[in-house]
């Protein structure tokens, strides 16, 4: 086949169907003057490809076909509808598609971070490696829990919502490596791992659990208000000021410090804008109805 002749003798058509893709509005006539050419120029493309093909003449017209294609299946225009539907449906489809994933991957990582703790608490010897004293002495005397009681309730919200999704945000970009997202998931696991093995190790096992297992609750409050009842044992008070003997003594000193942790939780709790009610059983019901209706009253609901 000559090519020189047959590009000459079609010539004319491409540059018409360049011409026609271009173009923003086209009349019935046009529309269907660009089908028929995009029907012929992919012949002729079939044609060069198999009997003679020039690589520069094969793009041009790929090219033009492309435009052309776009011409008449038209492009996606931005909707905020479609920014909508992908948080109220695609989104969420596409999480619940994905449970057993990340369901069994929270399961997992739980399992692995109680592990952990177990494992640190036992062993002095594993903190030590990892922390210095001075270190572990200021995570269990003060900054774990100022962690969460050092800022208001919703400037504590926006820095852990930012830190979720930073993470988030590391693990998708990271996630076609794989590799990456696994590390990320295991220092998140290996922090959570150490500081609560050192806590649990230490004896604050009480304020290292109150703090984390509400962990949503406090960033809720940036929002909502949270009311939280809990009973207490009045023996306990009474064991806190019971003397005489070494073993009263003794009980005496543990029944102060669980007052003493009790009340720091309570009053971080408190700073974070969440009501706390702390009464003994028998009118701990009564307690949490004053406690609601208050509220209501305060207009606080």
């Amino acid at each position: 086949m000559d090519l020189d002749a047959y590009v000459a003798e079609h010539a004319a058509q491409w540059r018409r169907l360049e011409d026609l893709a271009r173009r923003r509005k086209l009349s019935p006539e046009e529309t269907d003057e660009l089908v028929a050419l995009y029907q012929r120029t992919g012949t002729h493309l079939s044609v060069i490809r198999s009997r003679s093909p020039d690589p520069a003449l094969v793009a041009r017209l790929s090219r033009i076909l492309l435009a052309a294609r776009g011409a008449l299946t038209g492009g996606t225009a931005f909707s905020w509808r479609t920014v909508g539907r992908f948080f109220t449906a695609t989104f969420p489809l596409a999480v619940y598609e994905a449970w057993p994933w990340w369901s069994t991957v929270a399961v997992a990582n739980t399992g692995l971070a109680f592990l952990m703790m177990y494992y640190v608490a036992g062993h002095p010897d594993v903190q030590s490696a990892f922390l210095s004293n001075g270190d572990i002495q200021a995570i269990v005397n003060g900054d774990f829990q100022n962690y969460y009681s050092a800022n208001q309730a919703q400037n504590f919200a926006l820095e852990v919502w930012t830190h979720n999704a930073l993470l988030t945000g590391q693990c998708l970009v990271s996630g076609i490596l794989i590799l990456p997202v696994l590390y990320l998931l295991a220092m998140n696991l290996f922090n959570l791992g150490l500081v609560g093995g050192v806590m649990i190790g230490n004896g604050k096992a009480d304020l290292f659990f109150g703090l984390i297992t509400p962990h949503g609750l406090l960033e809720l409050t940036a929002r909502h208000k949270v009311l939280l009842a809990a009973v207490h044992d009045p023996a306990v008070a009474d064991l806190a000021v019971r003397r005489g003997d070494a073993a009263g003594i003794y009980a005496a000193a543990a029944a102060q410090r669980t007052l003493a942790e009790r009340d720091r939780l309570r009053a971080a709790l408190t700073r974070h804008q969440v009501e706390v009610v702390d009464a003994p059983a028998d009118v701990f019901a009564a307690k949490v109805a004053d406690a609601y209706l208050a509220m209501k009253a305060a207009g606080r609901l």
